[in-house]
């Protein structure tokens, strides 16, 4: 904590004398310090008394199922009667909110997070 600086610390501090319900604040791995600081979304929603922002919409989610059993983009369009395109929007957003580079990359975060 040596490295925050005083507000930093005392919404640290704030957070931490509220109590967490069992969850931990992690610290992130970044280059600064002052800005390496993280919650779980299950230990913001804690903080703040209301559910974390789910990852994906429905559609998001129903799009990435579909990207997990192998389908192109023009299948998974046909079977959610969408546009290629809008498929491929939905893609773009699942990525960005994964930090996904690629297919393989958003299949493996839709797993881990338990949504395929």
């Amino acid at each position: 904590m040596a490295f925050l600086d005083p507000p930093r610390r005392s919404c640290l501090e704030r957070t931490r004398s509220r109590g967490l319900g069992g969850h931990e604040i992690h610290a992130a791995r970044t280059h600064e310090p002052a800005r390496g600081l993280a919650l779980a979304p299950e230990a913001a929603a804690s903080v703040l008394g209301r559910a974390a922002e789910p990852p994906l919409s429905e559609r998001e989610v129903e799009v990435v199922r579909l990207l997990a059993q192998g389908h192109s983009n023009r299948a998974i369009g046909g079977a959610l009667s969408l546009a290629e395109a809008t498929v491929k929007t939905h893609l773009v957003c699942i990525y960005r909110r994964f930090s996904a580079e690629n297919r393989a990359a958003a299949v493996s975060e839709a797993v881990r997070l338990g949504l395929v």
